[in-house]
């Protein structure tokens, strides 16, 4: 993943903070992001992917509504090609996974970490493997997934409490026969 995060901040000029829970700790900023969205869908009937799309974005108004974004099968990308890797680990020196608070990821290709949240960001103690750039990931799906047969099977006969302008999504939806 860490790779991944790499080069997203490298070809997207952005810097990406992953932060790591502190045992005896466990909340995080997305812990209340779920909450409002749970809060939203409970009890309302949910007929279509999109309605998700719309609770999410409409769980909080203040200070601003949650950006949310469709996302089609060909938008994700196959980050497992390791011949394609910056890092063959991101370790941070003698310390284990368990010892990391932070990790970020600068649009220079710096990866820095932290492991007390009080600390100053410390540079990543090891070279970075020179790749072409920019890196070519292969797209995870070539087509949309299908379901299996029972299960579309299923879907259809939970049409008749459907609303039926929602039909044609489960009549559309692509499953093996």
């Amino acid at each position: 993943m860490g790779n991944a995060l790499l080069d997203f901040a490298i070809n997207h000029k952005k810097t990406i903070t992953q932060k790591y829970l502190e045992v005896g700790h466990t909340h995080m900023e997305c812990d209340s992001v779920h909450a409002n969205i749970e809060k939203k869908v409970k009890n309302k009937p949910i007929f279509l992917p999109s309605f998700y799309l719309t609770a999410t974005e409409t769980a909080r108004s203040k200070p601003m509504p949650y950006l949310a974004k469709w996302m089609n099968y060909d938008e994700f990308i196959d980050y497992s090609d390791s011949s394609k890797y910056r890092f063959k680990s991101l370790r941070a020196g003698t310390n284990k996974v368990v010892d990391l608070r932070a990790i970020k990821y600068t649009p220079g290709g710096e990866v820095l970490y932290k492991t007390n949240f009080d600390q100053e960001w410390q540079i990543l103690p090891q070279r970075m493997i020179q790749v072409a750039a920019p890196i070519t990931w292969n797209k995870l799906n070539k087509e949309p997934r299908k379901i299996s047969a029972s299960k579309f099977k299923h879907l259809q006969e939970l049409k008749p409490v459907i609303p039926k302008d929602c039909h044609a999504y489960y009549d559309n939806i692509p499953h093996f026969t």
